[in-house]
């Protein structure tokens, strides 16, 4: 491999595969090495491997009968796939003279005097921001609704209105379900699970989901491998107004108000939604663009209300990078390895993590208002921090009881109805690692991310596949509901192999044909799973069984990704079991997600005549404080959880001896929604910024005369003289927690 090439990511070796593991089950279809150490680490990084192959067992080999071709039901998937397309006309063409009021009952008189429909359902006409016109189809009897600020749309029937709370894991209540798919008919008690998607790629470019940003840039010595170097790339070509020009176009098309109305569509009632810590800020040499992304979050959010949406807003990349990945921000020479990493490892991991609990507390103050709360009513606070070789537990437990206190003790106090779901990351350790982590913490829910698609030993086999996933994740996840709370993928995906353009990083290949860092072994061409015109209703179907008891032993999840651009060279889609919405037109992903997630893994295994491991730890409720249903008991414990942590690996020296930042900066703020004119010509609403006007303590800055890196990706060591004396480090400061309250 070229070495001026930096790999993406490496596999990720263990030592032993824990013995509670139900993959030492030799009864089970599939080898303990196929999953490996699922029950440790339900989803290694999106891209590292599960284990070097001298870590590998044998595999447990059970033959199957063959599943029957099921061409009836492919062909029946696609044309049910087909009702969620929009119809798209142009605007002058003509306006609604006369809404039907079965389907489009709210409406205004436009300036130009038209009748123009504010709220709808199935059926109904919708002018886009563009200026288009949408057929809005949901057969899942969903409704929209336009007003700024109006809470009423509600994505499907068995999804609240924004209006209402999302009992997560409890009864959302008595619904009727609606719309043509089963007029008349009702089923009461709908579960509250998330059947969410990811809008990847959008405000934090990946290489394998819009490759057409990178493949002008990606040969030789200054690849385009990130945001950070494809960054670089602009500004060389024209300053600040090329980097904006281009981000801002990309902003603009790949991911636009059409999406959010299919998402609705498809009966997906959840966005998880990534952005950079440079949707706020950058400083000294980081080349992102500063504050433009954030402008693109207050339109998601309001594309989100407008069709039911939820959000789950994940912090993807922090400062210095939690993990070296190249969708953290700026990929490592060997990722995951110390190298790359500057977030709570090395020597200016501290001030990384000092500056994102600053991000932290400015987005959750701005979506903590009673205006953005029913529609962003979950904040995961990092993605993907890297523990099994960088990093540790004990810093990150510290930062995230630190980030705890900072949410809960001054900005949203406890209890369901002030502020949102505080989303936290594994680790790559798996859930078991956290189950007795902050015992009686208010509403924190746990990410994972369970892909296999980065794990050799591959098969092919679906037969082997699909139970044995069954087995590895619907124990693990049934615990991690029973005795961590709420827990969710994050992400996930139906890939079963590393085949895709990109999917690696910038000029690497794969593990599946043996292009990349050499792992010993090919499994096949790649072209069988990147030419999806040449899949048939076998391969669709199999891909499409996968992606059911994948949600089925998930339970809430957010598949990665909605949307994989088409690559510049070959104008088609190079990751196609990466896209939902291609899964979705081409039949290999199911067109009900909600009732494709039931019981999928029982009918799996009477197909297979396998054997499927029993998930009965959870009750399907969770204690109240886990919902902020009731008080929530915990009581923060310095002594275990230190701020700052006690040692920082990889710096060298003492965290006293460390650059750090001290808490007398002036306090940032997000900018708010400017609104543009509503249709009905009403005053635009005032919504602020900062939902806890008596958070008014300092934000971390940096000591004046005191000398910090540069370069937060690439620190050699520590600059100038520490401890400097421009300041005291600063210590967590004691404060009430705020009495609970329910609603």
């Amino acid at each position: 491999m070229d070495p001026s090439i930096r790999d993406s990511y490496i596999h990720v070796g263990r030592d032993t595969v824990l013995q509670s593991s139900p993959l030492n089950n030799k009864q089970l279809p599939l080898s303990s090495s196929y999953y490996a150490e699922a029950d440790r680490a339900p989803g290694v990084a999106r891209y590292a491997g599960l284990g070097d192959a001298h870590r590998r067992q044998e595999d447990h080999r059970v033959h199957y009968s063959q599943r029957k071709k099921a061409v009836i039901v492919g062909i029946v998937a696609l044309i049910v796939a087909a009702v969620c397309v929009a119809v798209v006309v142009p605007v002058t063409e003509h306006f609604l003279n006369k809404p039907d009021t079965s389907s489009e009952p709210g409406g205004i008189v436009d300036k130009d005097g038209n009748v123009v429909a504010t709220t709808g359902g199935n059926g109904s006409v919708i002018i886009l921001e563009d200026g288009t016109k949408y057929t809005y189809i949901n057969p899942f009897g969903g409704t929209w609704n336009s007003g700024l600020l109006n809470n009423s749309a509600q994505a499907q029937w068995y999804t609240p209105p924004l209006s209402e709370e999302f009992h997560f894991g409890g009864k959302q209540g008595n619904r009727r379900r609606q719309g043509s798919r089963a007029s008349g008919s009702s089923e009461n008690g709908s579960s509250g699970r998330i059947i969410g998607v990811n809008v990847g790629g959008w405000l934090v470019t990946e290489p394998f989901i819009v490759p057409a940003l990178y493949e002008p840039y990606a040969n030789g010595p200054n690849a385009a491998v990130d945001e950070f170097t494809l960054s670089q790339q602009w500004l060389k070509e024209g300053g600040l107004a090329r980097l904006k020009q281009k981000l801002t176009q990309h902003y603009d098309t790949f991911i636009t108000e059409r999406d959010f109305a299919d998402i609705a569509c498809a009966g997906l009632n959840w966005v998880r939604l990534p952005i950079g810590f440079w949707a706020l800020e950058t400083i000294d040499d980081e080349p992102f663009l500063e504050g433009v992304s954030w402008q693109y979050f207050l339109k998601a959010i309001q594309w989100a209300r407008k069709y039911g949406l939820r959000i789950n807003l994940d912090l993807h990349a922090v400062p210095g990078s939690a993990n070296s990945f190249n969708h953290g921000g700026k990929l490592g020479p060997t990722p995951p390895s110390t190298v790359g990493i500057n977030f709570l490892q090395g020597p200016a991991g501290l001030v990384n993590a000092q500056r994102a609990l600053n991000y932290i507390r400015i987005i959750t103050e701005f979506i903590s208002q009673p205006e953005i709360a029913p529609v962003v009513p979950m904040f995961t606070v990092i993605n993907e921090p890297y523990l099994p070789t960088a990093i540790g537990v004990p810093a990150l437990s510290a930062w995230y009881a630190e980030l705890y206190s900072e949410i809960r003790n001054n900005i949203t106090g406890l209890g369901k109805g002030h502020g949102p779901f505080i989303g936290m990351h594994d680790g790559f350790l798996g859930l078991r690692q956290w189950e007795n982590y902050m015992p009686g913490a208010d509403r924190i829910g746990w990410d994972v991310h369970p892909y296999i698609a980065f794990g050799p030993k591959y098969t092919d086999d679906f037969s082997k596949i699909v139970p044995g996933f069954c087995n590895a994740y619907g124990p693990q996840i049934d615990r991690a509901l029973a005795n961590n709370g709420l827990s969710f993928a994050g992400e996930w995906s139906p890939a079963v192999n590393d085949c895709g353009l990109y999917l690696n990083g910038v000029g690497l290949g794969t593990r599946y044909e043996n292009t990349y860092q050499g792992n010993g072994n090919v499994y096949g061409n790649c072209t069988k799973w990147t030419d999806w015109t040449k899949w048939d209703e076998t391969m669709k179907s199999s891909i499409r069984q996968f992606a059911e008891v994948s949600m089925d032993s998930l339970k809430n999840t957010f598949f990665w990704s909605w949307k994989i651009g088409n690559s510049s060279q070959s104008g088609r889609v190079e990751a196609p079991t990466w896209s939902y919405q291609l899964g979705l037109q081409q039949g290999w992903l199911p067109t009900d997600p909600y009732h494709a997630g039931s019981n999928a893994c029982s009918s799996a295994a009477s197909s297979y005549s396998a054997s499927i491991a029993a998930t009965t730890s959870w009750s399907s409720t969770f204690e109240g404080w886990k919902t902020g249903d009731t008080a929530a008991p915990y009581t923060a414990n310095p002594s275990a959880y230190p701020w700052p942590p006690s040692s920082i690996s990889g710096a060298g020296v003492a965290v006293t001896n460390m650059p750090s930042y001290t808490r007398t900066g002036s306090i940032s703020k997000a900018p708010p929604p400017a609104w543009t004119e509503s249709q009905s010509r009403k005053p635009n609403p005032t919504i602020s910024n900062w939902a806890q006007k008596s958070d008014n303590a300092p934000m971390y800055v940096k000591v004046k005369g005191c000398s910090y890196q540069l370069d937060q990706y690439s620190v050699s060591g520590i600059p100038g003289s520490w401890p400097c004396s421009g300041s005291a480090m600063s210590k967590r400061k004691t404060t009430s927690i705020p009495t609970p309250t329910t609603t």
